[in-house]
């Protein structure tokens, strides 16, 4: 709790009552911020990038999911990976810029390769071991996830026109108009 604290004093670039909400998670072992924010070069078009390991990522990952849209209210929802060892999920808060979206990755504590400039944010040496084996699985329709793949390319392509970043720019645009024509 000493590193959440530690953490805040020195950055606003996680809101505290998501990352609060995040820290009550009673399956999550540790927290990571990585990216732009890890590194405080965050801007108005950075999302959140979390990394949590847990023993229990379906668990964590709907604890989490409940929690964010009981505080917060979720508008969308997208998953970037679901296997065995690994759920991540792009999460859309109301009440919060789209440019904002948190991406979370619930990692088992032996599959997790952290990238290179994470930062622990919070740990919790006391995991509760869940009731039953799994959670509720969230998932999104095809349909949905076409809808937020776009969404998400389109939001890439105006961050990096406004960083004049054109050849990102330029590669989301191009994604966005093949994944177009295959839809």
């Amino acid at each position: 709790m000493i590193l959440v604290l530690l953490y805040q004093m020195h950055t606003v670039t996680i809101p505290p009552d998501l990352l609060a909400a995040l820290n009550h998670n009673p399956y999550i072992n540790e927290l990571y911020v990585f990216g732009s924010r890890a590194v405080f070069d965050d801007d108005q078009f950075s999302d959140i990038n979390l990394t949590a390991i847990t023993n229990y990522p379906e668990v964590a990952e709907d604890y989490t999911h409940k929690t964010l849209d009981n505080q917060f209210s979720i508008i969308a929802t997208y998953t970037i990976a679901q296997n065995n060892h690994e759920v991540a999920r792009s999460f859309f808060l109301s009440g919060m810029s789209l440019f904002h979206k948190i991406d979370i990755g619930f990692l088992l504590p032996d599959k997790t390769k952290l990238f290179p400039n994470s930062t622990l944010i919070f740990q919790n040496n006391h995991t509760d071991q869940p009731a039953k084996e799994s959670g509720k699985i969230w998932t999104e329709s095809d349909e949905q996830h076409n809808y937020l793949d776009v969404l998400m390319g389109s939001l890439r392509y105006v961050k990096y026109q406004y960083r004049q970043e054109h050849w990102s720019a330029y590669k989301c645009y191009r994604g966005f108009i093949e994944q177009l024509a295959q839809s």
